[in-house]
């Protein structure tokens, strides 16, 4: 079961597109490391990720559990107030 998972996550500034429908899987132990040139919404992505932004489209999840409980996948629509 995929611990992060973003399905066709669009993020929009006014006129401006950041990322245009990205789909990304983060598996349990995984290391990930976001590369490009500037510009391409790495930090975007991340702060996505982290919950500091909201998609304009698509969907985020994320696979919380706690020893000893199993991991349920839940829909994230805010982290942060």
């Amino acid at each position: 079961m995929a611990e992060v998972r973003l399905e066709r996550v669009v993020k929009r500034y006014g006129n401006v597109t950041a990322l245009q429908s990205i789909d990304l899987e983060i598996q349990e132990g995984e290391f990930l490391t976001l590369l490009g040139p500037s510009g391409c919404g790495k930090p975007t992505t991340l702060r996505l990720i982290a919950g500091f932004i909201e998609p304009s489209a698509g969907r985020r999840y994320l696979s919380l559990g706690y020893r000893g409980q199993p991991r349920q996948p839940r829909a994230v629509h805010r982290l942060c107030s």
